[in-house]
């Protein structure tokens, strides 16, 4: 059968016909992208951000904040590498999450941070900081690749990796980015750690209930197509075993309203959640309700209380 080579010149006319466009599908217009999902999510959701402080970080090259501007939203970038910040009119300032966010208390009405959670080796801390720079009932948005989606799941249990058909365990050449790079900040001699810190949701949700944050939407993005394949091989034995979990821990607590009792449905509810475990993604909307210090002396004294029960 005939087939048409394409000549070079033919491939520069389809580039400059296309390659804006194609140059998009490669971030918040292509579904494959996260970006794609919190782009549908900004735009059906304008008047949460209209003339809202929203902090961005890390930033990136600015696609988001791009779109926070575009919607109403003043917009306050943040990166550990500034430098590469070129898609919106704001000024990306320097930002390292394992240390303090340079604001004051309080400032912001939302923060969003992308695909970068799982690049730290604290994220309680990050989380913490989040929370400082809240108002009380501000909004925490953050994407991060999905730990305890039905693939993962697997490939942790066999390569201790998150994705096998891609990536290596993680190691000291392929997890750690721009280590030695000459650029402005990371003249400062930080490491940039690639996918080393992946949170699975319930240590995920650890993290963000003992730094005074609530639940508000787990965001649906892209369904993997291995994820539907495993979940009808695996998810009858997901469902009895997460049950059996659950009824074990809690046939002895005295009442329905017991702390743990509850506490234990949440994550039963976690656990056998279609959103995550077909997802590719972890998309939350976190609300502050609480500050950290509060969050702990709660924790605190009902541990306290429990163990006296006990």
């Amino acid at each position: 059968m005939f087939k048409p080579k394409m000549t070079l010149t033919s491939q520069t006319c389809l580039t400059e016909m296309f390659g804006p466009h194609m140059k998009k599908l490669a971030h918040e217009d292509n579904p494959d992208s996260i970006k794609y999902y919190v782009k549908k999510y900004i735009l059906n959701n304008k008047e949460l951000f209209k003339g809202k402080k929203v902090l961005d970080v890390p930033a990136g090259s600015g696609i988001t904040s791009r779109i926070l501007n575009e919607v109403g939203a003043k917009v306050y970038p943040y990166d550990l590498f500034p430098e590469f910040f070129h898609e919106s009119k704001e000024t990306c300032k320097f930002c390292d999450l394992t240390e303090k966010i340079p604001e004051k208390d309080g400032f912001f009405d939302i923060v969003i941070c992308q695909e970068g959670i799982e690049h730290l080796p604290n994220a309680c801390h990050a989380l913490g900081e989040m929370n400082r720079v809240l108002k009380k009932n501000g909004l925490l948005i953050i994407t991060t690749p999905n730990y305890s989606s039905l693939q993962a799941r697997l490939s942790n249990l066999i390569f201790e990796s998150e994705n096998s058909k891609r990536f290596m365990p993680p190691n000291e050449y392929e997890s750690i980015w721009f280590s030695g790079k000459k650029t402005s900040s990371a003249s400062r001699a930080k490491y940039y750690f690639g996918h080393a810190f992946l949170l699975g949701i319930q240590k995920f949700r650890l993290l963000w209930k003992i730094n005074g944050f609530d639940l508000m939407e787990l965001v649906k993005n892209k369904v993997k197509m291995r994820n539907f394949f495993l979940f009808v091989l695996w998810y009858p034995f997901l469902l009895f075993g997460s049950f059996y979990l659950w009824q074990k821990n809690t046939r002895k607590l005295n009442t329905e309203k017991n702390a743990r009792n509850i506490v234990f449905k949440e994550q039963l509810k976690l656990n056998l959640s279609l959103t995550i475990l077909l997802h590719s993604h972890l998309f939350v909307v976190l609300k502050k309700t609480k500050t950290t210090n509060e969050a702990f002396q709660i924790y605190k004294t009902e541990n306290i209380k429990l163990f006296k029960e006990t």
